[in-house]
């Protein structure tokens, strides 16, 4: 979606929310990653954190503001 955003030149910024009621992250991301260590697939979490900095990045390099909007308890590493 935030490609997407890029390319509109409409858009004058990007507003991220939550689908939960509670929390803006569940960290059903942190259990996924103890689960694959243990069972060893090491690259399965190295392509996680690829694909998790590579969009931090784009957040960060956005053409405009990106804001989240957050009510509740915020967790997470973006």
């Amino acid at each position: 979606a935030l490609d997407e955003a890029s390319k509109d030149e409409g858009v004058e910024a990007v507003i991220t929310t939550s689908t939960s009621e509670k929390a803006f992250c569940a960290g059903g991301d942190i259990r996924a990653l103890r689960d694959a260590a243990a069972a060893g697939e090491h690259e399965r979490n190295h392509e996680f954190f690829s694909e998790e900095y590579a969009m931090d990045l784009a957040y960060h390099t956005h053409r405009v503001p990106t804001v989240a909007v957050i009510h509740g308890v915020a967790m997470g590493g973006g």
